[in-house]
């Protein structure tokens, strides 16, 4: 990978991570604004980056918004919402074709980041707050948004696990927050909100592309020193708390496919050690609860499982037949058990590896990859590039693999079943 990378402090609170790739035609900005998430303020922050995405002070909708980006080359500005342990991830980005590629050389990178910031620091407003009718829209919108999360009943499933899972913890909360909470929204609130998360979060802000000028770098340094600041560091990556006993809970629902949810909870230290015994047990598609669970045994519709490393969490997620449900969760502790006694050969392991490194290797063919690898770097004390990451893979041992697992305890049953299903 012919990345050039740099990370530099832009102010308190605010930091700069430049990745300069000759091989991509594109220039693309990433916005992180990161703060703890809590009940009170996740709604109105997954609202902010909708809003944020499609008006600002001079383009005062998404229509003239949107002509003004077609006109630079088909340029885009987006938002979105995401959770990272437990912190609440506010992110605006943006992209545009690099000045190298436009027709005669025409500059438009400046016009688009101008664009962009405006964006980020100067939205459009009515009376001093956001504009009532697009905000009832953008409201409506992650009103629908939070009811869809609810009627996918696997996506349901997981979220009300992480309920119990991480009982009492930040991570515990919905990324988009409660519906009720959405309902209460109004636009002045919701600029108070976003007042106060440009004051006291913490920024990372990712270049991701061919080039970057000087100036525009400095134009983008100085909106960010410009803004009212208050910042005391917030965000933990905390692992999360073990149970002293698991907790089991059932609910029912008039569905025909039941989900289940497991949760094991581990302290241990080798993250890439987890990450391929997870490959092994549950993360592809020839790992042992593939094979064994929903292949072999058809006991599934689905099962797989999945690492949180800052957590120390591993998740099962599985559909099941309403009568398969205490089959199934057999089956999963018994594979388990054998990833823990070394029952798996050793072609499930070189073939896991080799599934880990090529999707590590992949991420420097795309910017938005790329600048997501490095802003979770950004949030490690110790910062590693995809070709060092390849290089703990390939490390790992089948001793590291088996203590990984030996290492798993378990801590959340979650099953949603059908109404009429007896326990």
């Amino acid at each position: 990978m012919a990345i050039s990378y740099r990370y530099e402090q832009i102010c308190d609170g605010a930091a700069y991570t430049e990745l300069i790739d000759p091989r991509l035609k594109t220039n693309n900005f990433y916005v992180h604004i990161l703060e703890p998430l809590c009940e009170e303020n996740a709604a109105a922050n997954a609202l902010i980056p909708i809003i944020l995405s499609d008006s600002n002070c001079r383009y005062k909708n998404l229509t003239e918004l949107s002509r003004k980006l077609s006109s630079l080359y088909g340029a885009d500005v987006r938002g979105g919402v995401s959770k990272l342990a437990d912190c609440q991830v506010v992110t605006l980005a943006c992209g545009c074709i690099s000045d190298k590629y436009t027709i005669d050389g025409e500059k438009i990178g400046r016009e688009v980041l101008d664009i962009f910031i405006d964006c980020l620091t100067s939205p459009y407003l009515e009376n001093g707050v956001f504009a009532e009718d697009d905000f009832a829209l953008k409201k409506q919108e992650l009103i629908d948004e939070i009811e869809a999360e609810i009627n996918d009943k696997r996506s349901y499933a997981l979220m009300t696990a992480s309920k119990l899972i991480y009982d009492g913890e930040p991570c515990s909360v919905s990324v988009r927050g409660e519906r009720s909470a959405a309902e209460q929204l109004t636009p002045e609130s919701v600029y108070r909100r976003y007042k106060e998360l440009l004051k006291t979060g913490r920024i990372e802000i990712i270049f991701a592309g061919n080039d970057i000028s000087d100036e525009n770098k400095e134009r983008l340094f100085t909106a960010i020193r410009s803004l009212e600041r208050e910042y005391t560091e917030k965000c933990s990556f905390e692992r999360s708390k073990k149970k002293s006993e698991p907790v089991r809970e059932s609910e029912r629902m008039d569905i025909v496919q039941s989900k289940m949810v497991m949760a094991y909870k581990t302290d241990y230290d080798n993250p890439e050690a987890l990450q391929l015994f997870n490959a092994v047990y549950g993360g592809t598609p020839f790992s042992k609860l593939f094979e064994n669970v929903r292949e072999k045994l058809s006991l599934c519709y689905y099962c797989s499982s999945g690492i949180n490393r800052r957590k120390g969490t591993m998740i099962i997620d599985s559909g099941v037949e309403h009568g398969n449900i205490n089959a199934a969760e057999e089956e999963i502790k018994n594979q388990l058990e054998a990833m823990c006694s070394g029952d798996f050969t050793d072609e499930a392991v070189e073939n896991s590896r080799l599934s880990l490194i090529n999707g590590v290797r992949g991420i420097g063919d795309n910017p938005r990859k790329t600048a997501e690898w490095y802003f979770r770097q950004c949030l490690d004390e110790k910062k590693i590039s995809p070709e060092e990451e390849m290089e703990l893979i390939k490390a790992v041992t089948r001793e590291d693999i088996i203590k990984a697992a030996k290492s798993l305890v378990p801590d959340t049953v979650y099953i949603l079943t059908g109404k009429e299903v007896k326990e």
